[in-house]
């Protein structure tokens, strides 16, 4: 099983062991796939994407490195291939075996109880691939930032409703500390 979260951090575990991706352009591909998990990207859609100020053919050799960086990761830990791949399209493959913090939050509705707003609202530990700056990141980061906002208003009118006062002021003042962050 691979668990990755993207919120408040970088870290990917398959079993429960680590996995490493060596280079920054492989952890900001990984992230990017996994976000948009069965979404099918034209080679050069992403080296165009991740690499912009430099030349295609270029671009498409750093975008076959960070592959093979990712590849190399997950395999040596896991016998599932996350990847599909050809040599026109990349998608990260959503039948596969994994768990991401960002779809917890994600899959919340108007019929989640208040324990699993409070269990999916705690994952919540800072932004969205803190370290990283690549710019499909900002509206990624805006959008999960406006995801927790919402359901954690909504946690708070359920805990109004239920006169869980105690419960409200911690809530709170998470929120406001997120918001300071």
């Amino acid at each position: 099983m691979l668990e990755v979260r993207l919120i408040g951090t970088f870290d990917i575990r398959c079993d429960g062991k680590s996995v490493t991706l060596s280079s920054r352009s492989a952890q900001s591909l990984f992230s990017y796939l996994i976000l948009t998990a069965g979404v099918t990207y034209r080679r050069e859609k992403l080296a165009g994407l991740f690499w912009p100020d430099i030349a295609e053919e270029k671009a498409r050799a750093y975008l076959r490195q960070s592959l093979w960086v990712i590849r190399k990761a997950l395999i040596s830990k896991s016998k599932s291939d996350f990847l599909i791949t050809s040599e026109i399209n990349i998608s990260f493959n959503p039948s596969g075996e994994y768990w991401l913090d960002v779809n917890v939050l994600k899959m919340l509705n108007k019929s989640s109880s208040i324990d699993e707003l409070m269990d999916a609202l705690n994952i919540y530990q800072g932004d969205l691939l803190p370290s990283f700056y690549d710019d499909w990141i900002t509206h990624e980061r805006e959008h999960l930032q406006l995801v927790f906002e919402q359901q954690i208003e909504r946690l708070l009118e359920l805990l109004a409703s239920a006169k869980r006062w105690q419960d409200i002021l911690e809530w709170t003042e998470r929120w406001i500390s997120q918001a300071v962050l």
